[in-house]
């Protein structure tokens, strides 16, 4: 089996499906957002605070690339659109873009757990404007997956069986 990326928006559901497919069939989990925090021993946020963006990019970068065969792999939402990473993951395995409306990430987002994981989250009154912006720049770099798989009105069960489906697992 070749690698399974899931890529997309804070709050389209990947580290849930992702784990959901590895549970299920056995495979190996891995979120990039995980690995970074283990590698830098310290959190995104503090990454973020101490470092700054460029920093966080590279060691995602680094990560993505130290990903071994047989995984699937959960990826940060700006993942894709640095360096040549949507390239390599192409290369590497199959890539789906987890594609949802602004109006059901704001509502999976605007959530206490999410703003301490979430360094970017902005309040409450900006949260859809920082979608909509943000999806402006980042969808041209989701839409070169191979696939796309509108998860909004969808279950973890029928999004999971397209996965499967459609890489033959």
């Amino acid at each position: 089996m070749r690698n399974v990326f899931l890529t997309g928006f804070m709050g389209s559901g990947k580290s849930r499906i992702a784990r959901y497919i590895s549970k299920r069939y056995g495979i190996v989990c891995l979120e990039t957002d995980n690995l970074i925090e283990s590698r830098a021993q310290c959190t995104i946020r503090e990454i973020f605070e101490q470092h700054g963006e460029p920093y966080f990019r590279e060691l995602e970068r680094q990560v993505l690339h130290d990903i071994p065969d047989y995984a699937v792999v959960s990826t940060g939402g700006g993942l894709p659109c640095h360096f040549d990473n949507m390239e390599w993951m192409r290369a590497q395995g199959t890539v789906f873009y987890l594609k949802a409306r602004t109006e059901v990430l704001a509502a999976r987002l605007d959530t206490p757990e999410s703003r301490v994981k979430r360094p970017l989250l902005p309040d409450t009154a900006q949260l859809i404007p920082y979608i909509e912006a943000t999806l402006k720049t980042r969808e041209p770099f989701y839409l070169q997956a191979d696939y796309t798989i509108d998860v909004s009105d969808l279950s973890v069960r029928d999004i999971v069986k397209q996965i499967i489906d459609i890489t033959g697992q």
